[in-house]
């Protein structure tokens, strides 16, 4: 029986950062590369991100920015701390003039993954980007890269409502703050 290769749908920390630190001239590039890094940082699917409105953001009074989702399967609200990085890019569209309401300026699926394309030769990576990577680049790099608790990748990846989870919004919080700390040092910069 021949094995097959399995196919890397995920980026490093050095790919992630060549993205996060490029400079792009087309209004599109720049927009779609925030997008993608939006889901590289949250773990969020292109649908989550593009179905996001202002009022799905939450800011507590000491100033941290978390967002709450509901799942598809209930009713039930679930709360993600963000990184820096997020809330970088959130507050970079905030003021933007948005009739429809969303929080961040998605196109359709289709441009969205042409203009990736387009960012992946522009900085002159050798994978095929597509939005896919985004969610695999937070789980497998990001979450998974920065030695976090089991129970807490576990919530963070699988996204289930509080149910019978023992791990509280202060938890999910401090081990974010960690993997922000831990980025920061690996000098993962902001936008």
């Amino acid at each position: 029986m021949k094995s097959l290769p399995i196919k890397n749908t995920s980026l490093t920390l050095e790919e992630t950062n060549l993205i996060l630190k490029a400079r792009f001239t087309i209004t599109r590039l720049d927009k779609i590369r925030d997008i993608f890094l939006f889901s590289c940082f949250t773990g969020l699917s292109y649908n989550d991100i593009k179905n996001l409105t202002i009022n799905n953001l939450v800011i507590t009074p000491d100033g941290k920015y978390w967002l709450k989702i509901y799942v598809q399967e209930s009713n039930t609200p679930i709360k993600i701390p963000l990184l820096d990085i997020s809330r970088t890019i959130i507050e970079k569209y905030r003021n933007s003039s948005n009739e429809t309401g969303s929080l961040l300026p998605v196109p359709s699926i289709q441009k969205t993954n042409y203009y990736l394309k387009e960012v992946g030769k522009e900085c002159k990576l050798e994978k095929h980007l597509t939005f896919n990577f985004a969610r695999h680049t937070f789980i497998c790099t990001i979450i998974m890269g920065n030695d976090l608790e089991t129970s807490i990748v576990n919530k963070l990846i699988e996204r289930k409502v509080q149910g019978n989870s023992k791990i509280t919004d202060f938890q999910l919080y401090k081990a974010m703050k960690t993997v922000s700390e831990k980025l920061k040092g690996n000098n993962i910069i902001n936008i």
